[in-house]
């Protein structure tokens, strides 16, 4: 697969991202948030942090899903970039929403996936 936006993004180093063990979750979040009206140095900058934070996890697969908790711990292991790391979650969060990825538990307590069109209101 051609990584096209990780490419436009990162073009000197994109072939690390591709093959990244993430690539996959990596391009399809740089296509999402240049769709989503982001600038370029803007995505550049939430795709490199998301790289750092899913590599350091070892149970993210392409056909992970995941909850609002487990996002919130995944994301705490940036020191220092409290703000940054902040963002980055949050857009994250909102391209979940949108590949049916995301987790969210109902009264109940039981997961659900969190659907495409409330994922937005989140």
């Amino acid at each position: 697969m051609e990584a096209i936006m990780l490419k436009l993004l990162f073009p000197k180093i994109h072939r690390r991202y591709a093959k990244s063990p993430v690539g996959g979750w990596l391009q399809g979040f740089a296509e999402w948030l240049l769709k989503k009206g982001y600038t370029r140095a803007c995505a550049h900058r939430h795709v490199r942090r998301l790289k750092q934070v899913l590599e350091r996890v070892d149970t993210v697969a392409p056909d992970s899903k995941f909850t609002p908790d487990e996002l919130a711990q995944m994301f705490t292991v940036l020191q220092g970039q409290q703000c940054l790391i902040r963002g980055t979650e949050r857009a994250f969060q909102q391209f979940l929403g949108t590949r049916n990825c995301l987790l969210i538990k109902d009264h109940s307590g039981r997961f659900l996936l969190c659907l495409p069109s409330t994922a937005a209101f989140n």
